[in-house]
């Protein structure tokens, strides 16, 4: 999905997104936040992470409009469920997840439990993968957070990493 909407190939990411969709409906745990679009990347990733044993707490509570585009909403949510379910090769991983409006802003929230293992000095967390990977999820996140001037905020405390992205309500109007 991140080379599809890289290449601007919206319309074979839409059908990558609707053949998701379709086997989605056979999952028996139902991700239902009366956004189609929504409910097909949530429970792609979150039957990614239950295949892991990854333990996933969502609460989900969407605007009937979002404030963005559906390609952004999905490479916004792909990528920050992905760095978390990478991040969790750990002992007792676990994510949380919220995504509902919040004082004039829809607010994407996703934490997840890390290993001070692999902190850098940097608070950027390092795994293992290719190092010419690393970022990019985040960066693209920004980029999408900055074309609706809205806001990322990412923290590192305890055992728990965590990126809070905010973007006006009333930033993307059909």
């Amino acid at each position: 999905m991140k080379i599809l909407l890289k290449e601007q190939e919206y319309q074979e990411l839409d059908k990558y997104l609707g053949e998701i969709e379709e086997k989605n409906k056979s999952f028996q745990k139902s991700i239902a936040t009366g956004n189609i679009t929504a409910d097909a990347i949530l429970e792609q990733k979150y039957s990614e992470a239950e295949a892991m044993g990854i333990p996933v707490k969502l609460d989900i509570s969407l605007p009937e409009q979002l404030p963005m585009k559906k390609m952004d909403f999905c490479a916004v949510v792909s990528n920050l469920f992905d760095n978390a379910i990478e991040a969790s090769a750990i002992e007792k991983p676990a994510i949380w997840i919220e995504i509902k409006p919040v004082k004039g802003y829809l607010s994407f929230l996703f934490k997840n439990r890390v290993s001070q293992t692999i902190k850098d000095k940097k608070n950027i967390l390092q795994t293992n993968k290719n190092p010419l990977e690393h970022g990019l999820g985040l960066k693209i996140v920004k980029e999408i957070v900055d074309n609706y001037q809205g806001q990322m905020d990412i923290r590192f405390m305890d055992d728990c990493f965590s990126v809070r992205v905010l973007i006006f309500l009333e930033a993307f109007q059909k």
